[in-house]
């Protein structure tokens, strides 16, 4: 199934995070490395069930994190209701369209570049990459 945004289709993405009640971001980080690192736990103590999304150097177009503010307009493409899904994949993506009309030469090196949005009560992740990204759970020790 998926929700309409406007001309936009938010795709049902199953990943790590799929049938967690709850999700909230604990740590984004765009490292030394050039990784884009999203640290996402289950509850707001943030030391709870540690989920890690790398996506590597070379693969992010762009990113974003935006407040809770903006999931008005994601509320109202669920219907008005929570989503039982946090995590989605874009198609005919309007960020997509804006930025590649902006800087033509992007659609050029990433011809296949996907939207994905990670929706959280707080939160809401956008990013725009390549490639998908690598879902890590942490062990307690890397959870502080």
């Amino acid at each position: 199934m998926s929700e309409e945004r406007g001309s936009e289709r938010l795709i049902p993405w199953p990943t790590a995070l799929t049938g967690l009640e709850h999700v909230y971001v604990h740590e984004l980080l765009d490292d030394a490395q050039g990784n884009l690192r999203v640290r996402f736990s289950h509850s707001r103590s943030e030391q709870e069930g540690l989920i890690e999304i790398i996506w590597r150097v070379g693969d992010v177009v762009a990113y974003a994190n935006r407040d809770e503010g903006y999931q008005v307009a994601l509320h109202k493409a669920a219907g008005g209701h929570s989503i039982p899904q946090h995590t989605f994949m874009v198609e005919n993506s309007g960020w997509i369209a804006w930025l590649w009309s902006r800087e033509p030469h992007m659609q050029d090196v990433f011809p296949d570049a996907v939207h994905y949005v990670i929706f959280t009560p707080d939160d809401v992740v956008e990013v725009l990459a390549q490639a998908p990204p690598q879902f890590l759970e942490l062990p307690p020790e890397d959870q502080e």
